[in-house]
């Protein structure tokens, strides 16, 4: 599977599930909507990790994407932490599917950022 279908899985996951928080919830917040936001931000960064004719747009791409990823990851551990805290069965499988998508898009994108990177040809008359 490649590196820019999972990341648009990753979106899609984050959209749907905030957008399940947010209706479903008794007092709908806000801040429900943010792993929505950056999984939008996401979906519009894949078609970008595609651009294998242009390898600079397709690092600089990957490089928002694994930051983007990040941070929602990082960012959804204070949710976790209220749906413990409020012993709210459902929030808790919520946050806990996003932060696994998150985390297995983020470790693909920094496997393919790391190592699946296209070599630049080297030029003329240099070793």
């Amino acid at each position: 599977m490649s590196v820019a279908r999972i990341s648009g899985m990753n979106a899609v996951i984050l959209i749907a599930l905030s957008a399940w928080a947010y209706v479903g919830a008794d007092t709908p917040s806000l801040t429900a909507l943010i792993p929505g936001a950056v999984g939008c931000l996401l979906l519009a960064l894949t078609p970008l990790l595609h651009a294998s004719h242009r390898p600079a747009i397709s690092k600089v791409t990957t490089l928002a994407s694994i930051g983007l990823t990040a941070l929602i990851l990082i960012a959804l551990i204070m949710p976790l932490r209220g749906a413990i805290a409020r012993e709210d069965l459902w929030a808790m499988i919520r946050v806990g599917i996003m932060m696994l998508s998150s985390t297995i898009a983020l470790w693909l994108l920094l496997r393919h950022g790391l190592t699946g990177r296209t070599s630049q040809p080297t030029p003329k008359g240099h070793p």
